[in-house]
């Protein structure tokens, strides 16, 4: 009976380790450099349990996490390549909340009719944070991340919280928001707030839910929030997003 006790305790020393170890590996920050200059990455595993992850990377920045040339991510190609093959399917029959697609199309019309922020392709950093979310979940899962982008200027770095969850919606911010707000006080500022929406026709664009928490983060120092479906980016500024949450209510959207 001990001994196979203690087969068991292995076994789950090894399983936790490898979790543990997949949880702290960071995204994939090279952005169109070589090796060489990829960022030493400081990893901070804040919490993992039950399917969700809270974690930081901190590490120097370089101004290819902002452009558009980056390694050819597989995650990202496999999500391009499911969609693809779903485009032509009716969205009822991929899930049963296609009404809630449907509305998120609406919300992407009225963003591109409104002219509110802008839509371009997802940069290297975006890249690296939806890579790393389909990793965790699959290339068809609806389940959605949120990252709070932290910098500094001396020394220049850049700091990230990265949370997901086993449902939808990522896992509430109780454990980061006071770490966020002391980075502030130390001299951070917080460039931006980055979601995802995934699954079978996604909208590049917030929800008036996304809208009310983004703006509870603009109000602490926000400047962008940001919007990626795996082809483009929806960014919209403070000010714009502010906009974006009055009228959309005002519209009934």
């Amino acid at each position: 009976m001990r001994t196979r006790n203690r087969a068991v305790l292995i076994l789950l020393h090894c399983f936790l380790g490898e979790a543990i170890a997949r949880a702290e590996r960071p995204p994939d920050f090279q952005c169109g450099g070589n090796a060489r200059e990829e960022p030493a990455v400081t990893v901070n595993l804040l919490r993992e349990a039950e399917g969700e992850i809270q974690v930081s990377w901190r590490f120097n920045t370089r101004e290819s996490l902002w452009g558009y040339a980056f390694p050819n991510l597989p995650e990202i190609a496999r999500y391009r390549s499911w969609l693809e093959s779903v485009k032509d399917t009716p969205k009822q029959e991929l899930d049963e909340s296609w009404e809630g697609y449907a509305l998120e199309q609406r919300i992407e019309e009225f963003v591109r009719t409104r002219r509110l922020g802008i839509l371009r392709p997802m940069n290297c950093l975006e890249s690296a944070l939806l890579a790393t979310q389909i990793s965790r979940t699959g290339a068809e899962s609806l389940r959605e991340f949120v990252g709070y982008v932290l910098r500094s200027e001396v020394p220049s770095e850049t700091k990230i919280y990265f949370l997901s969850g086993p449902n939808v919606n990522p896992p509430r911010d109780n454990l980061i928001k006071p770490m966020i707000r002391q980075d502030l006080e130390s001299g951070w500022w917080l460039y931006a707030i980055i979601h995802n929406h995934t699954g079978p026709h996604p909208a590049a664009a917030p929800s008036a839910s996304d809208a009310q928490y983004g703006m509870f983060w603009v109000e602490d120092g926000a400047q962008r929030f940001i919007v990626v479906n795996g082809i483009e980016a929806f960014d919209v500024s403070g000010a714009e997003l502010k906009q974006f949450l009055h009228a959309a209510k005002r519209d009934g959207t």
